[in-house]
């Protein structure tokens, strides 16, 4: 029974530290392409850039916002079926609608940076909206990756 326990804890904590994985490797490769872009083309150049492209900047974020609330109604559409029960009883409909909210929140807060860049080049903000830019290319990816997920266990369920 201790060892049962035991290996149900690793298990567990196993799991947990995958999921930290998944969005620490995000955030980690947000930061190195921000450090490459930094070094390759230097900040100044990029808050001006950021600046000058400010509102094509917002936009691109806006259309990325809308198609990410379309992807997370579509989620909770299925959750209404069939499917969707199957999913709550396998225990991973909360993962996957946790997964399809967070670029959600992710592209308002960029939204939000974009909103208040000043026009001062180099600044700290600059930097936020460079990482957060980057980091929510990322996510759109890993997004998509999550359709494909669903559909997966689509397939993998229907069989």
């Amino acid at each position: 029974m201790v060892n049962d326990k035991g290996q149900r804890t690793a298990l567990r904590l196993r799991i947990l530290i995958e999921k930290v994985w998944v969005y620490a490797v995000e955030v980690i490769a947000a930061g190195l392409i921000c450090l490459l872009l930094w070094l390759w083309l230097g900040e100044q150049a990029i808050a001006k850039w950021q600046v000058e492209k400010r509102t094509d900047l917002l936009v691109f974020t806006g259309v990325a916002l809308g198609l990410s609330a379309a992807v997370f109604a579509a989620f909770f559409g299925i959750l209404a079926t069939d499917f969707g029960k199957k999913l709550r009883i396998r225990g991973v409909a909360v993962e996957y609608a946790s997964a399809f909210a967070f670029p959600l929140i992710l592209l308002i807060m960029t939204a939000a940076t974009l909103e208040f860049l000043a026009n001062d080049s180099g600044s700290a903000l600059s930097r936020a909206v460079t990482f957060a830019l980057c980091y929510s290319c990322l996510n759109c990816v890993t997004m998509v990756r999550n359709v494909l997920g669903v559909v997966r266990l689509w397939q993998e369920l229907e069989r």
